[in-house]
């Protein structure tokens, strides 16, 4: 998987990934291992490149380095093993056969460090964000996790308090307040995991849902991104799984009048049997879980939202590739304040970025009209 020379490889002394991401192990030589299997140069996942071995120690250095810093799973311990057996034998040019994961797959990373990645948006919540950071860390035990907090420009030093706190989890700083989708880019564009989650600085774990839907997603591939069940702290349940913003079902959220009630059911999919694991159309962004590539591949957040919206844009761009799903046997808990509808400022906000979704969508709008698709959503158990 790694590399392939006419000498054989030991690949028990090989830097070796978990279970899910060693598919298969191959070097020139696997008729004499055991443990090697043929790779296949057509599957799209993998690229072969042969590099000749330099014999100066210079050249040697800046080739280590190059491999390095393209992120090609190599280190420097087996590289050195390779190019002394190289030196002891002259006379024959000797090539190293790296195979290593195309940029468009995993961002050119072969070994995943976490099987899951955590980002938290801060912004003068220290209270709030280090509890999160701390149910995530008591709670999570059945898959390796990383915590990231990014920063938004916070004045009350919270960052740093958590930082002192929590030697374990990562700290992005932003110099100004990127907003909620933009920071989360931050922590995305950089993640070396399988799956990431974004998760609120309200949010309470109460037991190990990352392991959990780490777990369903490995089972279901044709999921790209998924939510848990959401509960208020009293153990409430909260009606976050909804369907596509339409103007029509914003306005009824904001009016409480009784010809608007079918409206609100309808987006919040109260009607709905939600028992099972049930097919969405817009994932709330209080607590996402994904797979990175994906995430990658379609660019993460769109950079246009401040606040508010970032979410159902996402889960409309995913549901382009795969299923968006609610799975009801994990909860968490959101410790739930709704600004936009408190402050003035947050209000002016949420105008803004529904202005944006619907100028973004609305040809896709238009496009499904004209098909004349169902849109109504299959529940599946």
């Amino acid at each position: 998987m790694l590399y392939g020379t006419d000498e054989h490889i030991n690949i028990r002394n090989l830097y070796r990934p978990t279970t899910q991401h060693l598919c298969r192990l191959c070097c020139e030589n696997n008729n004499s291992c055991k443990m090697a299997t043929p790779l296949s140069e057509n599957t799209g996942l993998f690229s072969v490149i042969t590099l000749p071995i330099p014999r100066q120690p210079l050249l040697r250095t800046c080739f280590i380095s190059i491999l390095l810093i393209n992120r090609i799973p190599a280190t420097c311990n087996i590289l050195c093993r390779h190019l002394r057996n190289f030196n002891k034998k002259s006379g024959k040019q000797r090539m190293l056969l790296v195979y290593y994961m195309n940029q468009r797959r995993n961002g050119g990373r072969l070994f995943l460090k976490y099987d899951v990645t955590v980002g938290i948006v801060n912004f003068n919540d220290y209270l709030r964000t280090r509890e999160a950071v701390r149910s995530i860390m008591e709670q999570t035990r059945g898959v390796k996790a990383k915590v990231y907090v990014i920063d938004n420009a916070s004045s009350d030093g919270s960052a740093e308090r958590i930082a002192n706190e929590f030697s374990s989890i990562s700290i992005v700083f932003s110099d100004r307040n990127l907003g909620y989708g933009t920071a989360n880019n931050l922590v995305i564009k950089r993640i070396d995991s399988e799956y990431h989650a974004v998760v609120n600085p309200d949010i309470i774990l109460r037991s190990d849902a990352l392991t959990a839907l780490h777990r369903f997603m490995q089972q279901n591939k044709d999921v790209g991104l998924c939510i848990p069940a959401v509960h208020y702290l009293d153990g409430k349940p909260q009606n976050l799984p909804k369907r596509d913003p339409k103007l029509k079902y914003l306005i009824a959220r904001r009016l409480p009048i009784k010809s608007m009630e079918k409206h609100r059911r309808h987006y919040c999919m109260q009607d709905e049997d939600l028992s099972g694991v049930t097919d969405i159309e817009f994932a709330s962004g209080c607590f996402m879980f994904a797979r990175t590539e994906l995430l990658r591949e379609t660019g993460g957040f769109d950079e246009r939202y401040f606040l508010y919206f970032e979410d159902a844009d996402l889960s409309r761009t995913i549901r382009k590739r795969a299923r968006v799903v609610r799975v009801p046997e994990v909860v968490v808990y959101h410790d739930y304040m709704r600004a936009s509808a408190k402050k003035f400022k947050f209000l002016s906000i949420h105008i803004a970025s529904m202005c944006k979704y619907f100028m973004k969508w609305r040809k896709d709008e238009k496009m499904c009209a004209a098909d004349g698709q169902d849109r109504k959503l299959g529940v599946r158990k």
